[in-house]
């Protein structure tokens, strides 16, 4: 702790001396205390991230149970400070969403579609320092607010109106999920035969693989994901990996 002595240390002691006197709002703190900390932190998130996007991103991970999208699966990007002389402003931004709407990264289904994922603790990191005190700190201010203003509600919240509120519909979820040109806009969608197709990874990655020693097999109608012994033995999985075919998901996800 910064002046800190070591006559002044004790190892069973909680408040710290913390160097100076710090003021925030007309409360002054000498000592380390909770409410020190907290004060802190409400007041000094602005001076390292961007509060509204943070609030999105939130809001984003909450809604669609981004089980990984507050830990390893969360990066931070930043363009600089945003004045003179301050610190670089941090973005959190999405990688690898393969964990959200209640799948987990091997595509089975984990958790139920009405969990309370932040106060369950349903996050691979539920022990965030980072994201327990923004749920804390800024729940009505920023958290709420930005989520009526995510469905597109105009009153009322800290933001002004956007012009297609990602959350305003099932219907307009299911057209971004799905890739619907007339929703998300994307020309790769248009016309009678779309870049994209449901499972084709899946597919090719674990249901068609196979190699002449299952010759015998895929003549007699077992085909399947192949695995083999501790002795590297290929045997033919008949159905292990079936479960990923899942199609669209539009039913778990309405």
């Amino acid at each position: 702790m910064t002046g800190l002595t070591a006559e002044e240390f004790n190892a069973n002691k909680s408040n710290y001396w913390v160097g100076i006197t710090v003021t925030y709002k007309g409360k002054n703190y000498k000592y380390d205390t909770k409410e020190y900390r907290g004060d802190k932190f409400i007041n000094e998130l602005t001076k390292h991230f961007d509060l509204e996007y943070m609030a999105t991103y939130f809001v984003m991970t909450e809604v669609f149970e981004c089980y990984d999208s507050r830990g390893k699966n969360c990066m931070m990007a930043s363009w600089g400070p945003q004045e003179q002389g301050g610190d670089y402003i941090w973005y959190p931004i999405f990688y690898d969403i393969d964990t959200q709407l209640g799948v987990n990264n091997t595509g089975i289904p984990s958790f139920e579609y009405n969990v309370d994922a932040t106060e369950d603790g349903n996050y691979s990191t539920s022990d965030s320092v980072l994201w327990n005190n923004f749920y804390k700190y800024f729940k009505s201010s920023a958290i709420i607010s930005k989520y009526k203003h995510l469905k597109g509600v105009t009153s009322g919240v800290s933001w002004t109106a956007l012009q297609n509120p990602p959350l305003q519909s099932v219907d307009y979820i299911e057209g971004w999920y799905n890739t619907d040109p007339e929703v998300c806009n994307s020309i790769a969608m248009r016309g009678k035969r779309p870049i994209t197709a449901q499972n084709l990874d899946e597919y090719y990655k674990y249901i068609t693989i196979t190699n002449g020693s299952n010759e015998t097999a895929l003549k007699n109608g077992l085909i399947g994901h192949l695995s083999s012994d501790d002795q590297g033995n290929f045997a033919v999985d008949e159905g292990t990996y079936f479960y990923m075919l899942q199609g669209n998901r539009s039913l778990a996800r309405r």
